[in-house]
Formats: C-alpha cells, sequence, structure tokens
C-alpha cells in the first residue's frame, strides 16, 4: 500500500500544480465548455456521498469500538462527511446553478480513492488505548475541532450573505473574512491537517495532501476573483463619479459674449435646465418692466413674466455632451433642439431645428 500512497500523493501534488494554473470549472468559476452539466446540490451530494460508501464498506463493523481510539477517528470522519453530504448540500443557496459532470466524477474518483485507503486502515489499525493522552491525538484533535468550525462558520456565512432567491455572488466581509479571502478552506486544511496528525497514518497524511492540492488554488482563484470585483466596483465607482464631474461642470452662471444676457443651469435629477436670469431683450421700454410670455403656445402661460423662465429644459450628458434639449424662443414661442459642449470656461451651444448643420452656435462664458 506504502508505493500506492505515494505515487497518489505525488498525483494530488500534479493536480494541484494544473489547478494553480486554471481555476476548476464549478461555483463562481462555472464553465459550460467542460461538457454536460448537473444541479449544482446533486452533484454535491453524489461526489461527498461517495467518500461515505467508499469508507464505511471497508470497516469491519461487528468489531467496531465507538470508545477506541479507532472508533473515535472513525467517528469524527463520518461526522465530518455525514454533514458535508447530507446536510450542507441542502442549505446552500443555488437554485439554478449547474456543474459539470467531468468535476463531479473527478470528485467521485478522488474522494472513492481516499476514502477506500482510510477505510482499510481503520480496518486494521491498533491504537494503544492510552492514545488518547497522546501529544498526537491531543493536538490533532484541537486543529480537527477548530477547523472544523471555522470551515462551517464561515460556509453558513457565506450561505447567509444570499437572500432567498438570490444566486449571485458577494463580497464577505466579517469574521474571519477580514484577515483572509477563504476562511472556510482555511479551516477544512486545517481540519485535516489535524486528522492527518491525530490517526499518525499514511493515507489520512495523503487524504490531507490532496485537501491542500485542491484547496490552496481554489483560495487562491477566489482571492484573484475578489480582488477583480474590487477593483470593477472601484473602476464602475470612479467612472461613475467621473461622469458626475464631466456632467456637473456646466452647473454655473454664464454670461453671453455680448454681455446682453446671463443664464444659470441647474440640475432636476438626471437631466439638466438653465433659468433666464437676465436679458436686456426682456424688458419693456423702460427698463424695468418685464415684458409677458404673449407668444407662448400655451395660452395660459401668455400672461406670465418673463422673468426667470426656463430657457433650456432636458439636457442629457452623454459622451462628453450635453445632448436632447430644448430651448425656448420667447420670440416666436417656439422650442428649438440644442445641443451643449464646454471646453475650459467657455460653452458652444448649437441650436437647431432638426438638422443640427443648419443651426447656429452661441458662446458663453463662465461667470465666477
Amino acid at each position: 500500500m506504502v508505493p500506492f500512497l505515494l505515487l497518489w500523493m505525488a498525483i494530488g501534488l500534479c493536480a494541484g500544480a494544473y489547478l494553480l494554473r486554471r481555476a476548476a470549472p464549478y461555483g463562481r468559476f462555472s464553465d459550460t465548455h467542460w461538457g454536460p452539466m448537473v444541479s449544482n446540490k446533486w452533484g454535491w451530494v453524489l461526489m461527498e456521498s461517495t467518500v461515505l460508501v467508499a469508507f464505511a464498506i471497508r470497516i469491519p463493523w461487528a468489531r467496531f469500538d465507538i470508545k477506541s481510539p479507532a472508533g473515535v477517528m472513525i467517528a469524527m470522519f463520518l461526522f465530518h462527511y455525514i454533514h458535508r453530504a447530507l446536510v450542507y448540500p441542502f442549505m446552500i443557496r443555488t437554485r439554478g446553478k449547474r456543474m459539470p459532470v467531468v468535476i463531479m466524477a473527478s470528485a467521485m474518483v478522488f474522494n472513492s480513492v481516499n476514502g477506500t485507503l482510510l477505510g482499510l486502515w481503520f480496518a486494521k489499525a491498533q491504537y494503544p488505548a492510552n492514545w488518547f493522552s497522546s501529544p498526537w491525538f491531543t493536538f490533532g484533535t484541537t486543529l480537527f475541532v477548530l477547523g472544523m468550525a471555522i470551515n462551517w462558520w464561515s460556509d453558513y456565512t457565506l450561505i447567509h450573505l444570499r437572500k432567498k432567491g438570490e444566486t449571485g455572488y458577494k463580497i464577505p466581509r466579517q469574521g474571519l473574512f477580514r484577515y483572509t479571502s477563504s476562511p472556510n478552506l482555511f479551516g477544512e486544511i486545517t481540519e485535516w491537517g489535524g486528522y492527518a496528525l491525530l490517526t499518525c497514518s499514511l493515507p489520512a497524511l495523503a487524504f490531507f495532501v490532496w485537501t491542500c492540492a485542491n484547496l490552496i488554488p481554489r483560495a487562491l482563484s477566489i482571492r484573484r476573483w475578489y480582488r477583480q470585483a474590487l477593483a470593477t466596483a472601484l473602476l464602475v465607482a470612479i467612472c461613475g463619479f467621473a461622469h458626475a464631474q464631466n456632467g456637473d461642470t456646466i452647473l454655473h452662471n454664464w454670461e453671453t459674449r455680448e454681455k446682453d444676457g446671463k443664464i444659470e443651469v441647474l440640475k432636476n435629477g438626471t437631466t439638466y435646465y438653465a433659468i433666464m436670469r437676465y436679458g436686456k431683450e426682456l424688458f419693456e421700454a423702460d427698463g424695468k418692466t418685464y415684458k409677458k410670455d404673449v407668444n407662448n403656445p400655451d395660452p395660459s402661460l401668455r400672461t406670465r413674466d418673463l422673468k426667470d423662465y426656463v430657457l433650456i429644459s432636458g439636457l442629457t450628458f452623454q459622451d462628453g455632451k450635453w445632448t436632447g434639449g430644448k430651448i425656448y424662443n420667447f420670440k416666436d414661442g417656439n422650442s428649438y433642439d440644442v445641443t451643449i459642449e464646454i471646453e475650459g470656461r467657455v460653452m458652444s451651444m448649437r441650436v437647431y431645428k432638426g438638422i443640427p448643420l443648419l443651426g447656429k452656435t452661441l458662446k458663453w462664458d463662465m461667470l465666477g
């Protein structure tokens, strides 16, 4: 058995080296290019149940003593995998998610071999009664229990990040997630490292090697995913801020080159509009009384003063321009299309009817 175990561990290290280069295609890295898919939940049940079967059929249950060191070790192994195969898959919120059949099948092979090797070991293992007080058992059990606690707490923290019905991925920030990106995987590695110590067996060491080969690359892949997700979120936030900054550069008071008109540009939600604050042509002959909006197409507005009326409405910012707006001409009561560009402290306002080429450009200077 020893040569096979050494070969099996070498294969595990090779698998780990491969996974360092390419993330296993399940969970957030699931990939349909790997062939037929199976339900994520039932995939977990099948591949984790395999180790229970492979392990259990090798144990001589007729002489099984739960109070012996080997009996306690067997119980610890079964306790982990009964939860992993028959409880955990029904707690995860992955409705509609699927994994490649090839991933499920490869995990079944991995679990079958490791379960069989451990089962064969315990079928013949003889531990002295005082093994419970040995430093191997004491320290190993401490690591096993601590690792299991970390693994379970972290897994259920991840599960409850999703509300019922949600299937997306979120970045956790509580508890041990503040210090490492995958405490669930760290906990499982610690758990099986402890198991290798408390059993002092080559099959358990092989199991630990394969656990590391699978979970260390997985943890690194998740860490890269988190970094990419955070970088993307930061970029979106920066772009959104830059967008708002660029769009809001129009929010000033502006004056015509001829000094005969002033407007104030304001914002309403995602659109911009301009109020006419001053214009020589807005007054009657006495230079004090505002004219009435007598040409307004809305009869109910024809008696209003032209004081602070909305000159421009409906502007939206896109691709460095303010477009889609309408500018009102009180002289004829018509509204025209308007597009605005800003360079430095100069605003170029293109006014037209349907075809920009046939319009005219008005220049405004920023005040203040």
